[in-house]
């Protein structure tokens, strides 16, 4: 029996990235990103993320006449 290794790990991954991104547990993405690393986010993309959530729970008007939809359009400007 000839096994296309890479392929079984492409489908595999494949598996993998659509239960990490549908997944809303901690401890099952941390499950996930153990076995398939490339799955993790930069410590960027997680402070950005957690930016975001922070200033989304300010009223419209953010600081200095900023308002919250502006700043987080920048944000996800950023790190790519």
């Amino acid at each position: 029996m000839n096994m296309d290794y890479e392929k079984a790990y492409k489908d595999a991954l494949k598996r993998a990235r659509k239960i990490h991104n549908e997944t809303e547990i901690d401890y099952e993405k941390g499950v996930i990103e153990e076995i398939f690393p490339e799955l993790a986010k930069s410590e960027d993309e997680k402070i950005k993320e957690d930016l975001i959530k922070w200033i989304s729970e300010f009223p419209d008007m953010l600081w200095r006449n900023h308002y919250k939809e502006d700043v987080v359009a920048w944000l996800k400007r950023q790190c790519k």
